[in-house]
């Protein structure tokens, strides 16, 4: 019977949490033929493989509709694999309509104005005003917007023109030099910062020193130099807060920018009327003080910032700016200037600027940023480089294979960017907090006045609006996840570990079971053949070359094994054609006119292949000996046994220990034989397995383990992983496995430490872990010290209200956000033991 296998993706719209992607997935299995869904929520696609024969694009569409989104258009390639049990058929698969929608585009603007979390509330909902707008997040740390929108209902100069309408200008961030400039950002910001600082400290000294001596000598020219001080610190240090709340309350808004400057200003104006009615020159302290301890705490903020990014200017650090490469003459250019296929030479000690394929000599290359290995990697003619790392004592010439924002390192950039671009659930509860903290400070304010002017002191409810106002902090409830996620993110780069959105890491904290697959991830997935058996009269040098020419034709682990044990010096290997790929069974291919059949048991059963009565004896004690055995037949005729094993990873056995003491429970999955999968268990210590299953297998019995109430993480490297890896909580795709295994899971390990997992989980469980503290920290510093400040603590036995001045209100305000920051720069002592 003929089966024709199609790849094709769908565009789909209206997804909009992980729920969305769930019922999505099952609406697509659910369809007959469809052998498996991987949905996408960030790409907002579902790549979807089935029998042609069974159904088409359209109804694949119309089940992703009634499930209740929009599926309007194919993506407009296909990846056509044509699979039978007889020979390769040329008929056509079907195809899209073509009426493919335009897709989503990307943009990141450069937004100014933006203090605390409530003006990136508001900055979003500015920007899903205009049409085509379809998801925004606005970074309060990195000071930036990324808007997916539709280009073909809006443009970016509106998009620019509505933020900088909204009250914050916003501009796009260069493409060449977006991260350059985000690394930079916190540092000039931190300058600025500080500058305001010291000229705040030139007039705020003599400001106090003058106040003291009012105490002693009440002159009236002390009088007027003490409000000329006061009045340069609020037109000083005090302009952009007054710039920002009137480009608030032309919008009709409020900010942290609204706070400080009615604080200031009700300060000031209590120290005017003080020295002009009432001749008493000693009020302006106030106002002086405030605005001075809110910059210190701006610039300490600032500076901590910087630090919270360091991770990102460590790694851009790992890109020379400019390279050698050979045009008419060797020549140094700029690293953004070169162009692939370009000849690039790299010179002993140097760091490689650009991936690329070595053309010309032998250098040992320290690959440790990308693979953890610590050991430099001998590098030879054919072999691959990367930018980032460090070649050794050798001379290289290499070709380009891409452009420098398409390098690894460029993409693991993009990956820790992503990340910090995304928000944890955590922090969205924050937000909707957050939406209503301005106006509820500016209430109680309004209060305070109210209450303590009734009670017949109205100066005291002045002193205690003023407090109001300048104690609240919005900052710290803003900056509690962003900072934690930020240095997290970075710091897990730095040791391998890339984290694609916010919300892996706090799936990633949960976490209480974990699915290993086997082949490639706790093995090394380099089998070795140690025994052939062959029926009689077959020549096992032909026999090994027309397999291993077959195999090489797949992506199946075992072909490397196969084709390293075809005797040196022989002839080339004949071509395969004709490949068929059956999922968790085997293959089938043409070689030479004959078609050759490889697999398991499950294959030979499903072509009714007889297996001799020696051959399953052999069979079966390749199985207790926990090895795979590979049967082969040719013309469905059974020709013999491969007899092969593939070792544990040296990490494995580490990294399990590491994962139990983080209480987590594992389990192996593989669709190898039980024998084979229970043997690599044991060497582990892992009890739990799941044997001889297909992909969608896999797939089922991720979702089982999540029904029984899992929080469950799969860690996987091959294309049969995807399924697995996008229905799991959380998906963990090696680095060096395959590209759809990469796309399918929420974070990536570089190279094949196994240590890194455990790594991952603690670094998501400190990271959670600082993030509630920052919560914790900013609602009970606001909880407590905001009704201090209104005067509404009774100080028992006394009557007397608990007062917080408002220049205590201020040194305050300015810990509370620091102290936010600080904690979350302390996560990388925490992270990582």
């Amino acid at each position: 019977m003929k089966v024709i296998m199609t790849e094709t993706t769908l565009d789909i719209q209206g997804m909009t949490c992980d729920h969305c992607v769930s019922v999505v997935q099952r609406a697509l299995l659910e369809v007959p033929g469809v052998h498996s869904a991987v949905v996408s929520l960030q790409q907002k696609q579902a790549a979807v493989v089935y029998e042609s024969v069974s159904t088409s694009p359209n109804e694949l569409a119309e089940a992703v509709q009634e499930a209740g989104f929009e599926a309007s258009g194919l993506a407009a390639r296909e990846k056509v694999s044509r699979a039978s049990q007889g020979q390769e058929t040329n008929d056509s698969p079907p195809t899209g309509d073509g009426n493919n929608p335009a897709k989503l585009q990307r943009i990141v603007l450069d937004v100014s104005g933006m203090h605390c979390a409530s003006c990136t509330s508001r900055v979003e909902q500015a920007a899903l005003r205009l049409p085509g707008v379809e998801k925004v997040f606005a970074n309060l740390v990195l000071e930036q917007a990324t808007i997916d929108y539709d280009p073909r209902q809006s443009r970016v100069a509106e998009l620019e023109s509505q933020l900088s309408a909204a009250g914050y200008p916003a501009r796009v961030a260069s493409n060449e030099q977006t991260v350059q400039e985000l690394a930079a950002r916190p540092e000039r910001a931190a300058a600025i910062w500080r500058q305001h600082f010291l000229w705040g400290l030139l007039f705020a000294v003599p400001l106090l020193v003058i106040h003291l001596l009012l105490m002693f000598y009440d002159t009236v020219g002390l009088g007027y130099v003490q409000l000329l001080l006061a009045t340069i610190l609020q037109v000083m240090l005090g302009k952009g807060f007054y710039v920002g709340a009137w480009r608030r309350a032309r919008q009709f808004s409020t900010n942290m920018d609204t706070l400080i400057a009615l604080g200031c200003t009700a300060a000031y104006g209590r120290g005017l009327f003080h020295f002009f009615w009432r001749d008493e020159a000693t009020m302006f302290l106030e106002a002086g003080l405030i605005l001075t301890f809110v910059t210190a705490g701006k610039f300490l903020e600032a500076r901590a910032k910087g630090r919270a990014s360091g991770a990102i200017r460590k790694l851009l650090e790992m890109t020379p700016p400019t390279v050698m490469v050979q045009r008419k003459q060797v020549e140094t250019v700029p690293v953004d200037d070169v162009g692939e296929g370009e000849i690039m030479v790299i010179r002993p000690g140097e760091k490689v600027a650009l991936d690329a394929e070595i053309i010309s000599g032998v250098s040992g290359i320290d690959e440790s940023w990308l693979t953890g290995e610590s050991l430099p990697v001998e590098k030879s003619v054919g072999a691959p480089v990367f930018a980032g790392t460090v070649n050794g004592e050798g001379s290289l010439t290499a070709r380009v294979l891409c452009i420098s924002t398409e390098t690894s390192l460029a993409g693991v950039i993009s990956m820790v960017r992503r990340v910090q671009e995304s928000q944890a659930n955590v922090q969205r509860l924050a937000d909707r907090v957050i939406q209503m903290f301005v106006p509820a400070v500016l209430l109680m304010a309004l209060l305070s006045v109210v209450a303590w002017t009734a009670a017949g002191d109205w100066e005291q409810g002045i002193q205690c609006m003023t407090a109001v106002l300048v104690i609240a902090c919005p900052c710290a409830l803003g900056l509690a996840t962003p900072t934690a996620i930020l240095v997290a993110s970075g710091f897990g780069a730095q040791r391998g570990i890339l984290v694609k959105e916010a919300r892996a890491l706090e799936i990633a904290g949960k976490l209480n079971t974990l699915v290993f697959d086997k082949t490639g991830t706790l093995t090394l997935g380099q089998a070795t053949v140690t025994d052939v058996v062959l029926v009689d009269g077959v020549d096992r040098a032909d026999f090994l070359r027309s397999l291993a020419a077959a195999e090489m034709a797949s992506s199946h682990p075992f072909a490397a094994s196969i084709v390293a044990a075809v005797e040196a010096g022989s002839e080339p290997l004949p071509v395969a054609s004709q490949l068929t790929t059956f999922s968790g069974e085997g293959i089938v291919a043409e070689v030479a006119g004959q078609q050759w059949i490889a697999g398991n048991e499950r294959l030979m059963q499903r072509l009714q292949i007889q297996l001799p009565a020696v051959m399953q004896e052999r069979v079966q004690q390749a199985k207790d000996e926990a090895c795979t055995p590979l049967l082969v037949a040719v013309d469905e005729v059974f020709q013999g046994v491969v007899v092969v094993s593939d070792p544990v990873k040296p990490s494995a056995k580490a990294a399990v220990a590491e994962l139990k003491s983080l209480r987590l429970s594992l389990c192996i999955i593989s669709g190898d034989h039980q024998a084979v999968v229970k043997s690599v268990a044991a060497q582990l210590g892992i009890d739990e397995v799941i044997a001889e299953v297909t992909p969608g297998e896999k797939q089922a019995e991720i979702n089982r383990l999540q029904t029984a109430g899992r929080v469950v993480g799969m860690v996987g490297d091959g294309i049969n992983d995807a399924p697995a890896l996008a229905t799991a909580d959380l998906g963990i795709a090696l680095g060096k496995g395959t590209d759809i295994a990469v796309e399918a899971a929420d974070v990536v390990l570089m190279g094949s430490d196994l240590r890194l997992v455990a790594d991952t989980v603690r670094l998501a469980r400190a990271t959670m872990r600082t993030i509630y503290q920052n919560l914790g920290w900013a609602l009970v510093y606001n909880s407590l010290l905001l009704p201090a400040a209104a005067g509404v603590f009774v100080v028992f036995g006394t009557g007397q209200s608990l007062l917080v001045s408002p220049v205590g209100a201020a040194a305050a305000m300015a810990v509370s956000s620091v102290s936010v920051v600080g904690n979350s720069l302390l996560l990388k002592r925490r992270a990582i033991g």
